[in-house]
């Protein structure tokens, strides 16, 4: 159990009263020493079991970061690339095996394209620029959240993040017959646990954003799930609406169709069973990200959706690209990952424009 943190959150409470969930889930996961990220205590392995818990990109090296050049190198083609921002990158082998694919297979692109690294945990973020620098690519550094990166001052980019937003601090939400209430962390015989109260402004703006987008969140039967609310999610789409960006891919987690999603905990390789104020910063904290909410936020002129990051995956796959490189062997991607969801959102590309990026689109909904 990490005492310390513990401690500090009782002594937060005591000083201030009840905090949101958000503000507890920020504290565990991104306290700059004691937080599961901010800390550097996580572990991201390739292997399963073997850390903490393993991602797209590591199970999958390097063809996951094969496939995501493959996508820059086809949109640069038509839409000029100044920028690849790279969200949350963990180890950083999405971008280190992106930029070894990119440049093989375009040299052009590669020379000229600025390699943007964003992540709020200074020890993530250090690890990335060693593996990139190991392996010759150069790239600028930002210490910062991915909700907070000044995304206007980067015209003509794409912004790529892999499970990150299923980590952003999310607002616990019960339905009743009078509406939401939010659950609060205080204390019980000097110990944490939740109650219920009002909805907090943050998560009372997040209600308000997805009705106005059509998710029926009083539809929704959660008698044992809660609705995490995400105004950071909200956040982030609006920054990228606002700037230049002519794209955003997200793979993560979750759902278009349901808004209700159980609070993860994971630890060790292994998915935990007790809640989420045991051991604050030493475990991740996660959920299913609300697809429905991500796409209606992004003012975007063209927005794909696809269940199944297989299928996306391979239909953008590098080794179209790379028959001329015999020393990059093609693996079926199907056999080698877990099968999440995808978000993919541009400017300045028509339906058929992109139709003709990712290959065969029958298999994606198209927003």
């Amino acid at each position: 159990m990490s005492t310390v943190l513990t401690n500090r959150i009782i002594k937060i409470i005591k000083d201030l009263g009840p905090i949101t969930f958000a503000q507890y889930m920020r504290l565990a996961l991104y306290d700059p020493i004691d937080g599961f990220y901010g800390g550097g205590k996580v572990k991201i392995d390739p292997h399963e079991g073997k850390g903490d818990f393993s991602t797209h990109p590591e199970v999958s090296s390097p063809h996951f970061g094969g496939s995501i050049a493959s996508l820059a190198s086809r949109i640069h083609s038509e839409h000029p690339l100044s920028y690849i921002i790279v969200l949350g990158d963990g180890n950083g082998t999405l971008s280190s095996d992106m930029m070894d694919y990119l440049k093989k297979l375009n040299p052009e692109l590669y020379n000229s394209v600025s390699l943007e690294a964003v992540d709020i945990s200074l020890p993530l973020l250090k690890k990335q620029k060693q593996k990139l620098e190991s392996r010759g690519h150069s790239a600028n550094f930002h210490n910062i959240s991915a909700v907070e990166f000044p995304f206007g001052d980067f015209s003509n980019a794409l912004v790529i993040a892999n499970e990150l937003i299923d980590n952003f601090p999310g607002h616990r939400l019960i339905k009743t017959r009078n509406g939401f209430t939010e659950f609060y962390v205080t204390l019980k015989n000097g110990q944490l646990t939740m109650r219920a109260g009002p909805l907090s402004d943050d998560a009372a703006m997040f209600v308000e954003r997805a009705r106005a987008m059509g998710r029926s969140l009083e539809d929704i039967d959660i008698a044992e799930d809660d609705v995490i609310a995400n105004p950071n999610l909200i956040r982030l789409m609006d920054g990228l609406s606002r700037s230049k960006s002519i794209g955003f891919l997200t793979v993560d987690y979750g759902s278009y169709r349901y808004s209700n999603s159980s609070i993860r905990i994971y630890s060790e390789g292994t998915r935990l069973n007790f809640g989420p104020l045991i051991s604050p910063g030493d475990v991740d904290i996660t959920y299913g990200v609300d697809f429905q909410v991500l796409l209606g936020a992004a003012s975007f002129d063209s927005r794909f959706y696809c269940e199944n990051s297989r299928l996306f995956l391979n239909r953008i796959h590098w080794d179209r690209d790379f028959n001329g490189f015999p020393d990059y062997l093609h693996r079926d991607l199907t056999l080698r990952i877990k099968p999440q969801n995808v978000a993919f959102v541009a400017r300045g590309m028509t339906i058929p424009n992109l139709e003709k990026f990712l290959g065969d689109a029958n298999m994606l909904e198209k927003g």
